[in-house]
């Protein structure tokens, strides 16, 4: 099944993200070792950041009851894209960051496999991998292989 777009293009040509961050974003980020260009899939930046640290629930970075800082699918994301990153930014800055990150395949719309047969619909990326960390208990790397398995 083609994927579709707010534009209507596939998506086959965008899968690994280019990224080039304007002057204003690589300022204000350039004190935690962003560089100008980012190249890696979605599925493998969600890897890399689940090894850091245990998986979470509700915003990008939450706050564990013993103090540990967590990361959900898309914190995880942000941070196997941006390694040295701080995560107890605010939660406004992780949305823009990963908007920034991986924007184009999150508007993608694919159907939510966590959904029964009989819903045809389909969803962005982006709300289906916060369904599934935070409603469907997928783990990350769970996630990562859905996004694999369409891949992205």
């Amino acid at each position: 099944m083609e994927p579709r777009t707010d534009r209507g293009l596939a998506a086959v040509d965008r899968r690994i993200i280019h990224l080039r961050l304007p002057p204003a974003c690589v300022y204000a980020l350039a004190g935690q070792g962003w560089r100008r260009s980012i190249r890696i899939k979605l599925s493998d930046a969600i890897r890399l950041g689940a090894r850091k640290r245990p998986q979470g629930t509700g915003i990008y970075f939450p706050l564990l009851a013993d103090g540990t800082i967590a990361s959900c699918a898309l914190g995880a994301a942000i941070e196997g894209a941006v390694p040295d990153i701080d995560p107890c930014m605010p939660a406004t800055d992780a949305f823009r960051m990963i908007g920034r990150l991986f924007g184009h395949v999150l508007r993608l719309e694919y159907r939510d496999p966590t959904m029964p047969e009989a819903v045809p619909d389909l969803f962005p990326v982006e709300s289906t991998i916060y369904h599934m960390n935070d409603d469907a208990g997928w783990s990350r790397e769970q996630i990562a292989d859905w996004l694999t398995s369409l891949g992205i």
